[in-house]
C-alpha cells in the first residue's frame, strides 16, 4: 500500500484535475498530496506503536531545518502580539481587533501547516520510506514520465490544441499551463528534473536508451520554453553550470568520455530557443529573443513584470524594517501586504500595478520579511550545509551512478532555488513537494538508506506521544476533507450567484462556510448573497467573516460599508469607507460613497470633505460632479475664489451642467454685491 500510494504522489496527484469541480480546478491536487503524504506517516507510526519501537535517520539538514520550522512557529505566535501600524489608521485597529486576531491565525496557521506537510514531512518521507535502490530509480524515473506527460500536454496547449477544457484557454497568453495551472509552477518542475535526464542521458550506453533521454530531454526543454519563465531559464543555465563544474571537478575521465554527447545535446537546446516556433494562441505569444530582450522596456516605460515585483520588493522591505528581528510572522505575508503598498501607487510608475500579493516573488525577501533576519539566518545556514554536504560526498563510497545523481539532483535544487528569486514556486504544493522530495532522495543516497540502519527508538514508554501525533494527523486528513467539500460548495454557489439564482447560492456557500470557516473568498460571495437578499444584518456578518479569514482586501470593507448605510449605520459606513481607501488609494468609487456622506453633514466634516474630492478629482479630471461638489464644500468653508475655479471647472468639462451654472452664478452675484 506505501508503494501505491507514493506512485499516486509521483504521477496522478501532479496531472488529475477537474474543470467544473472547484474555482481553483487544481485544489484537488493540494488536498491529495496533503493527503497521501499524512497516510504515509500515519501507517509510519502505526507500525512503530505495533512493534514498540521505530528507527530514525538523520542527516546534515536536519538541524537547520527543524529550527527553522520552530521559528516559524515562534514568528507567527509573536505576530498576534504585535501592534500593526497599517490597522492602526482611523482608530480602525480597535474596531477590527478580534478579525484581525483570526486573520493572523487563519493565514499563519494555513502557511505552518504547508511548511510542515510539503517542506518537512516530504524531506523525510523520501528519506524514511524509499528503503531500497531499486524503488528509489523507480520513483525517480516514474517523475521523468510525469514531467513527459505534463510537458506534451503543455507543448499542445502551446500550439492552441486543448484536451481537457471544453475550449482553448489563454489566462497566460501564449505561455502553457499544462496540468499545474500556472507556467511558473511547471517550469520549475521542469528545471528540478532536467538535470537528472540530462545526467541520465549522458549516462546510457545502449544506443536505444540513449536515444530514449535524447528525446526525454527535447520535450521536457521544450515545455520549458512553451512556459515562457525567463526565472527558469536562468535557473536551468546556472543549473547545468552548477552540474559541469562538479562533473569537471570530480569526474574529469566522464566529461571527456561524452563530449560529443554533451554537445550535440547542448547545441540541441540553444539552437531551438533560438528558432523555436511561436505560440499558436492568440494574445500574448513573443518568441524566445523578444521574451528575453522585452526587458529592454522598463529603461523607456513601466514594464509589467519587472515594476509590480518592485512594488511587491518595496513592500516587503518595509516589513522588514518595521520587525527586523522575527518579521511579521510566518505566513502573513499575503495578510499585512496590501496595508504596505498604498503609498507607491501614487508612484506614476506603480499605479497600475495594484496587487494582492501572496508571496514575495522572491525568496529572500519572502523568509526576512516573515521571520525576520533570524529566519533568514536560518534559511542561509540551511543551504550552506546543503552546499558543503553535497561536496563533501564525492568521497563517499557511492557508485558513480549515485554520484552522478547526487549531482544532478543538487544541480536541479540550484536550479529551482535560482528560479525562486523572481518565482514563489517554494510555496505552492505541487512544485515545493518535488523541490524537498528531490531533496529527500539526495539525503537518501548520501546516507546510504539500503544499508543504513538508522538509530532504534524504543516506543514502550511513548505510546501517548505516538498516539497525540496520529491523532493530529487524523484532524489534518479531515481538515483537509473539510476545505475540499467546502471548495465544492463555495464553486457552487459562486456559478449560482452568477446565474442569478440567489437562494440556492445561499444555500451552498452557506454549507461551505460550515465546513470551513475562515475562508476568504466564500465569505465575501456570502456576504454579496445576503445583501442582494436584501438580509443587511447577516451580509454584515458574512464580511466580518471574510474579514475574520483575511483583513486584507479593500472591497470587503467597502461593501460593508455600503451594507452598513443601508442599515443606517451612517459612522460604520465612514470607518469602513476609510478602511476600505488606506488599502487601496486609487478607488475612485470609494471616494466617492465617502464624499457623499461627508457632503450630507458638511459643519462636520468639512476639511476631511476636501481632501476627499481634492482626490477625486486628482483620479478624474473630467468628473463634473466632483468639481461641484468641490466647489460647494469651499464655498462652505469660506473660499469662494477655489470654489469659482471649480464651477467653472465644471462648466467646461460640461458647458450644460445646469447645477454648477446655477451655484456659479450665485457666488458671482453675491460677490457683485
Amino acid at each position: 500500500m506505501k508503494k501505491w500510494l507514493i506512485y499516486a504522489l509521483i504521477f496522478i496527484a501532479p496531472l488529475i484535475f477537474f474543470t467544473d469541480l472547484t474555482r481553483n480546478p487544481y485544489y484537488f491536487q493540494i488536498v491529495l498530496l496533503n493527503i497521501s503524504v499524512i497516510f504515509l506517516w500515519g501507517i509510519y507510526l502505526l507500525d512503530g506503536l505495533r512493534k514498540k519501537k521505530t528507527v530514525l535517520f538523520s542527516t546534515p539538514l536536519d538541524k537547520p531545518l527543524l529550527i527553522f520550522l520552530l521559528l516559524a512557529i515562534v514568528s507567527w505566535l509573536h505576530s498576534f502580539f504585535l501592534s500593526h501600524p497599517g490597522f492602526a489608521q482611523n482608530g480602525l485597529y480597535i474596531s477590527f481587533h478580534p478579525e484581525l486576531k483570526l486573520s493572523i491565525f487563519s493565514e499563519g496557521s494555513r502557511n505552518f501547516l504547508f511548511l510542515l506537510v510539503n517542506w518537512f514531512l516530504v524531506y523525510y518521507a523520501a528519506i524514511f520510506f524509499l528503503e531500497k535502490k531499486e524503488f528509489v530509480w523507480k520513483v525517480i524515473r516514474l517523475s521523468y514520465f510525469t514531467a513527459v506527460v505534463a510537458s506534451v500536454y503543455g507543448i499542445l496547449q502551446y500550439f492552441s490544441i486543448e484536451l481537457i477544457w471544453p475550449k482553448v484557454l489563454n489566462p497566460f497568453g501564449g505561455r502553457c499551463v499544462s496540468t499545474f495551472g500556472n507556467p511558473n509552477f511547471l517550469s520549475p518542475f521542469l528545471v528540478l528534473v532536467l538535470p537528472l535526464t540530462f545526467t541520465e542521458y549522458l549516462l546510457s550506453e545502449k544506443k536505444n536508451m540513449r536515444l530514449f533521454y535524447f528525446l526525454i530531454n527535447f520535450i521536457l526543454f521544450w515545455a520549458l520554453i512553451c512556459t515562457m519563465t525567463r526565472s527558469s531559464w536562468l535557473g536551468l543555465f546556472l543549473g547545468l553550470l552548477y552540474l559541469f563544474f562538479n562533473l569537471a571537478r570530480y569526474q574529469k575521465v566522464f566529461i571527456q568520455k561524452n563530449k560529443a554527447r554533451l554537445g550535440l545535446l547542448l547545441s540541441l537546446f540553444i539552437l531551438f530557443a533560438i528558432f523555436s516556433p511561436r505560440s499558436k494562441v492568440t494574445g500574448y505569444a513573443p518568441s524566445v529573443i523578444e521574451r528575453l530582450t522585452e526587458i529592454k522596456e522598463a529603461k523607456k516605460a513601466t514594464y509589467g513584470p519587472l515594476h509590480q515585483r518592485f512594488l511587491i520588493w518595496f513592500c516587503a522591505w518595509e516589513m522588514v524594517k518595521e520587525r527586523f528581528l522575527l518579521g511579521k510572522g510566518w505566513g502573513t505575508f499575503e495578510l499585512f501586504y496590501p496595508f504596505y503598498q498604498g503609498k507607491y501607487l501614487f508612484w506614476e510608475r506603480y499605479e497600475s500595478f495594484r496587487t494582492h500579493a501572496n508571496n514575495a516573488h522572491n525568496e529572500i525577501l519572502e523568509i526576512i520579511s516573515q521571520t525576520g533576519v533570524i529566519g533568514l539566518g536560518i534559511f542561509l545556514w540551511l543551504w550552506i550545509t546543503f552546499y558543503r554536504w553535497v561536496h563533501s560526498l564525492y568521497k563517499y563510497p557511492l557508485e558513480t551512478k549515485e554520484k552522478m545523481l547526487v549531482f544532478a539532483i543538487s544541480a536541479g535544487i540550484t536550479a529551482f532555488l535560482v528560479d525562486n528569486i523572481l518565482n514563489v514556486s517554494l510555496h505552492f504544493a505541487i512544485p515545493a513537494f518535488f523541490f524537498f522530495w528531490y531533496l529527500g532522495i539526495l539525503a537518501n543516497f548520501a546516507i546510504q538508506r539500503e544499508k543504513n540502519s538508522g538509530i532504534n527508538l524504543s516506543l514502550k514508554n511513548k505510546t501517548w506521544l505516538v498516539s497525540l501525533i496520529l491523532l493530529f494527523f487524523v484532524l489534518l486528513i479531515v481538515n483537509n476533507a473539510r476545505f475540499f467539500l467546502a471548495e465544492i460548495h463555495y464553486f457552487n454557489g459562486f456559478k449560482f450567484n452568477r446565474q442569478n439564482r440567489l437562494l440556492e447560492a445561499k444555500k451552498e456557500l452557506e454549507t461551505a462556510h460550515q465546513y470551513h470557516r475562515l475562508e476568504v473568498n466564500n465569505n465575501y460571495e456570502l456576504g454579496n448573497t445576503y445583501a442582494r437578499l436584501g438580509e443587511q444584518a447577516k451580509a454584515i456578518w458574512a464580511y466580518k467573516e471574510a474579514l475574520a479569514a483575511n483583513l486584507g482586501y479593500d472591497e470587503i470593507y467597502y461593501n460593508l460599508a455600503v451594507v452598513s448605510l443601508y442599515s443606517g449605520k451612517v459612522e460604520e459606513a465612514i470607518k469602513n469607507y476609510q478602511q476600505a481607501l488606506y488599502i487601496n488609494p486609487l478607488s475612485r468609487e470609494a471616494y466617492l460613497s465617502l464624499g457623499n456622506l461627508y457632503l450630507r453633514q458638511p459643519e462636520k466634516y468639512l476639511e476631511k470633505g476636501i481632501k476627499v474630492y481634492d482626490r477625486v478629482v486628482e483620479l478624474d479630471p473630467l468628473h463634473k460632479e466632483s468639481w461641484n461638489n468641490l466647489g460647494y464644500l469651499y464655498l462652505k468653508n469660506n473660499q469662494p475664489e477655489k470654489a469659482i475655479n471649480c464651477f467653472r471647472e465644471a462648466l467646461r468639462i460640461d458647458p450644460n451642467f445646469e447645477l454648477a451654472r446655477r451655484n456659479l452664478s450665485t457666488i458671482e452675484q453675491k460677490n457683485r454685491k
